[in-house]
């Protein structure tokens, strides 16, 4: 029989007793064969404690470990909590409300045991699924081709997608914790380690382990903060040039750098100025960070104002109406006009 002893499966939770007992049904499922399962309970309220005695004395007897903080450190001090507790060569940190797949540990295991010079390793999930295209594995070495190869900012920030030599990036846990704030202190930890070990191994893997579904609205984390907080993560990266490439990166996501035309700020407009605030906000957080979004921002605070005049707003309401209406040769240029990208593209210059 195989022997995966050396990994340890960590899942931080708080106040999911319900996603917990579902997370820990899944792993129920799978291979386990001397892997040990850690659940870090950062002083939940509900019943997790109860649940986590029942799941003690069945199958998973002697495989998992309970342990309590003493107070509530927040959800991203209790996920580096995994390196500290957990004693093994390998840490797969797992979301308490992911799932995952029966044969996850199988997988796990037999690519570690194949990439063992890897320092971590990002396998695919049905985030990656819905976000990127992963057709074949891939390795990088050092900090650069890791950032310049990076496929989905999201499937990195998905805790549950990655796994960990975790003696590695022990000794770096000090300067992650500042990262917290971000709401990223994982990620920061990975960027960190992977910036003062030269030519470090990691392995993007195409085999999938675990299925993401949205959270529901009660146990989701604050969507404003985070999306307005995690790209300060690149500030864990000494590089400017590098620090711009992930940048770049993480605004492909939509929430974090929203796209706006005059179509999409004609829908914004039509239901309240908020959305445009909104764009104005999040590009101002990326100019912040680097100067490589001055016209960005600019653009998106020009508009701010402009949508408080009427003349601007009508304007806008006759060019996505004339665009709906076929008129000769005219339309066509309409077309390309209300369709135009006004801020995106000059992130896209920022990610060679």
């Amino acid at each position: 029989m195989d022997d995966y002893s050396d990994l340890t499966i960590a899942i931080p939770t708080y106040n999911r007793s319900r996603y917990l007992k579902r997370c820990l049904e899944h792993l129920q499922s799978c291979r386990l064969n001397g892997a040990r399962i850690l659940v870090i309970d950062n002083f939940s309220t509900d019943d997790t404690p109860l649940v986590l005695r029942k799941f003690e004395s069945s199958s998973l007897q002697g495989t998992l470990r309970f342990v309590r903080n003493a107070a509530n450190i927040g959800g991203d001090a209790n996920i580096l909590r995994c390196f500290e507790l957990a004693a093994t060569k390998w840490l797969w940190i797992v979301g308490d409300d992911d799932k995952p797949l029966p044969n996850s540990v199988d997988c796990i295991m037999h690519e570690v045991t194949r990439q063992s010079k890897c320092v971590y390793l990002n396998f695919s999930t049905s985030i990656l699924q819905l976000r990127a295209t992963r057709c074949n594995s891939f390795s990088t070495f050092g900090l650069a081709e890791f950032v310049e190869r990076l496929d989905c900012y999201s499937n990195i920030l998905f805790i549950t997608a990655g796994v960990y030599q975790r003696e590695v990036f022990v000794p770096y846990l000090s300067r992650a914790y500042p990262f917290i704030y971000a709401h990223s202190a994982h990620l920061a930890l990975l960027l960190i380690g992977l910036g003062e070990l030269a030519d470090m191994q990691c392995f993007f893997s195409a085999s999938k382990i675990a299925d993401w579904e949205p959270p529901a609205a009660e146990i989701a984390w604050n969507h404003d903060n985070f999306t307005s907080r995690c790209p300060f993560v690149v500030q864990a990266i000494a590089s400017s040039r590098l620090r711009c490439i992930m940048l770049s990166k993480i605004a492909k996501v939509a929430d974090i750098a929203p796209s706006l035309s005059m179509q999409s700020l004609r829908a914004g407009l039509g239901r309240d100025q908020e959305f445009v605030q909104i764009c104005a906000r999040r590009y101002l957080v990326l100019f912040s960070i680097t100067l490589h979004f001055k016209r960005a921002v600019v653009c998106a605070f020009l508009v701010m104002y402009l949508s408080r005049l009427s003349l601007f707003r009508w304007l806008v309401w006759c060019l996505v109406e004339l665009s709906k209406r076929p008129i000769p040769v005219l339309g066509k240029y309409i077309n390309i006009v209300v369709s135009k990208e006004l801020l995106r593209p000059s992130l896209l210059r920022t990610s060679g």
